[in-house]
């Protein structure tokens, strides 16, 4: 068993993916989020990040940059593929990646920090770190579950494992594994 698992880890070591995607959904912050709109982080910062007091800006981990910019080719595959869509909403922008579930107050208080922010998760900048140290292109995707709001809970519920398969089904569009009429029905 311990040299199955020495070979594991040493097998891990040498094995670089193309691309790291994060899939799966998020809450809509600004006022053009739909449920069921598929997101595309143009750009990732953890909301709760607060180094200003050293010269970071809000948002930013000391001694990283201010924020971890999409791998530009996925990202226009991304809005190129927005244009061959008819039912599927896709939209670009900020992600921010909270430490809890955005409720009505949480939201209120990302929205005056980050107004340019378009959703808000609890994975996306954490993958998108560990791209940029590793140097694989990334791109966050998330489909649209809720809008931060009164019903956000009841929204996730309903439709979190929906928008999270569009969100899959989108990065494997952008790799040419999928054709995109087989999502947007």
């Amino acid at each position: 068993a311990r040299r199955q698992r020495q070979m594991c880890i040493r097998d891990r070591l040498y094995v670089t993916p193309s691309y790291i995607f994060s899939c799966g959904s998020a809450g809509g912050l600004d006022a053009n989020s739909h449920i069921g709109d598929v997101s595309a982080g143009a750009s990732c910062v953890f909301s709760s990040a607060d180094a200003r007091v050293f010269g970071y800006k809000l948002g930013q981990v000391p001694g990283m940059p201010e924020s971890y910019l999409a791998d530009p080719d996925l990202l226009t595959r991304f809005e190129q593929l927005s244009k061959k869509l008819k039912k599927t909403n896709l939209r670009s922008g900020l992600f921010l990646s909270a430490d809890k579930f955005a409720s009505v107050e949480n939201a209120l208080e990302l929205r005056k920090n980050f107004p340019e922010a378009i959703t808000v998760d609890m994975e996306s900048t954490a993958l998108a770190q560990v791209a940029y140290g590793a140097n694989i292109p990334f791109l966050a995707l998330r489909g649209i579950s809720d809008l931060c709001g009164p019903t956000g809970r009841k929204d996730n519920e309903e439709h979190a494992g929906d928008v999270s398969r569009l969100s899959f089904l989108t990065a494997m569009t952008l790799i040419g594994l999928r054709d995109p009429e087989e999502f947007d029905v």
